[in-house]
């Protein structure tokens, strides 16, 4: 097919495109100190760009073609005509969009987004008809019975139904879009698939290596995120480091809505986490709405002999919240939340040396345990070892005794070698007995300490 010429050209190529010119990915210096029009960094971000702009484009226009091309929500006539649009937008694919598109408005990324936006429209009407075409009627009727009217079924009866299917296509869609606006710029919508073409053409090997690069990261990059978007919107699935994070900052939080209830007199030991959240805040809301209705009315009377500051003003209802009697509402202020620092800053201090006493707890418990396998399995192990050794006597002893056997004697042998098994095997059980049960033990320990080290976190 190729000669070896040819063979060993595009090896050649293959190596300059391997090695990339990385001053090409932030920089308009390319290959051997060349200069070329855009870094890879802005065509890429273009690209996105496009892909962003041309996906929300069409998936609006999707969903309202998709809504109506469907029989559960329209009628059949209305559907007709909808469902026709969208079989005939589908099977044009989109470079052909752009070169129409061209001829219209022109080179540039606004046509890729035309392009991209007419394509997705296509597509997604189709599986947006779908998703609504698969609702449960049952829920429809049940609103119906209860007085809903259209717009009330809508939202309450259909959305909640397909609003997780069709986002989750609608992010699928968007990757796809990435890599259709990278290649809608050979035919000149977009300027990623141009300079991609023009380096090829041109022999710039070095930056056509550096653009792919640069593609291939961001669309590894993005289809991570893609992945993490979709489990979040259809399982409500966050993604590990996410989890970390709320942890993180429960674990900081938490200390400051504990001491709040406790000066508020409540049972802190049997609030969860965002019962403890929502009394913080609501405290705030009610210190702050009081503060703001006196101040509402000072400035509405126009008292300026009796003018007291917004400070002063909040000062007041904040120890009047709190039972907080004095004539200098300021300083009594401060001083309560001096002592709510300190009380906070105790709490820390308690809570990890808590941590720590039970951890150190857990190592010795799970210690003691295996201290006390070891012992118990030794123990088994050397009655197993007894065993043997007293069963190899008694074979030497019959044997000695017995040098003629006859059927007597064959059947005592038997009936000891069978007695020895089952003790052995016994032996055997107990120890498998013995493992289990200790490593049920230190997962006991291990989940109480779980439980100890969540509930203080």
């Amino acid at each position: 097919m190729a000669n070896k010429e040819q063979i060993s050209e595009t090896w050649q190529h293959i190596k300059d495109m391997v090695n990339i010119s990385w001053s090409s990915l932030f920089t308009t210096t390319g290959w051997n100190g060349k200069t070329v029009p855009f870094s890879v960094v802005y065509l890429v971000f273009e690209t996105i760009m496009i892909a962003i702009v041309g996906t929300f484009l069409g998936f609006i226009c999707a969903f309202i073609l998709g809504m109506l091309s469907s029989n559960k929500v329209t009628n059949k006539y209305v559907v007709k005509f909808f469902w026709m649009i969208a079989t005939i937008i589908r099977p044009i694919p989109s470079y052909i969009y752009a070169i129409i598109l061209i001829s219209l408005v022109g080179l540039g990324p606004f046509t890729g987004v035309l392009a991209l936006a007419i394509v997705t429209t296509g597509m997604l009407a189709k599986y947006i008809r779908e998703s609504f075409n698969d609702i449960d009627t049952t829920v429809l009727e049940t609103l119906t019975a209860s007085g809903a009217n259209y717009l009330q079924r809508f939202r309450y009866g259909i959305l909640p139904q397909v609003s997780a299917n069709i986002v989750s296509w609608g992010i699928y869609r968007f990757s796809i879009n990435i890599t259709e606006a990278a290649i809608l710029g050979v035919v000149g919508a977009g300027n990623f698939g141009y300079i991609l073409n023009a380096y090829w053409s041109g022999a710039y090997y070095h930056d056509f290596g550096a653009l792919l690069f640069g593609m291939i990261l961001t669309i590894i990059i993005l289809e991570l995120l893609i992945n993490v978007l979709r489990n979040k919107i259809k399982n409500g699935l966050d993604p590990h480091f996410i989890y970390k994070f709320n942890k993180f900052l429960k674990r900081n939080q938490s200390p400051w809505y504990v001491i709040n209830g406790r000066i508020l007199n409540k049972n802190t030991v049997n609030m969860s986490f965002d019962e403890l959240k929502a009394l913080f805040k609501y405290t705030n809301i009610i210190i702050f709405r009081a503060s703001f209705k006196n101040w509402i009315k000072q400035c509405y009377k126009f008292n300026f002999k009796n003018w007291i500051s917004w400070k002063q003003i909040y000062a007041n209802n904040y120890c009047q919240y709190f039972n907080l009697t004095t004539d200098n509402a300021i300083l009594t202020m401060k001083e309560h939340n001096s002592q709510y620092l300190i009380a906070v800053k105790n709490l820390i201090e308690s809570r990890k040396k808590y941590l720590k006493k039970s951890s150190k707890n857990k190592v010795l418990k799970i210690k003691a345990e295996k201290k006390g396998y070891k012992i118990a399995v030794k123990k088994l192990k050397d009655d197993n070892k007894r065993l043997q050794i007293r069963f190899n006597n008694e074979i030497m002893k019959f044997k000695k005794n017995n040098k003629n056997s006859n059927l007597n004697e064959q059947y005592s042998f038997n009936k000891l070698k069978k007695e020895h098994q089952y003790l052995l095997k016994k032996n055997k059980n107990e120890r498998k007995i013995l493992k289990i049960n200790f490593n049920n033990d230190v997962t006991i320990i291990k989940n109480l300490w779980k439980s100890v080290k969540l509930r203080h976190e």
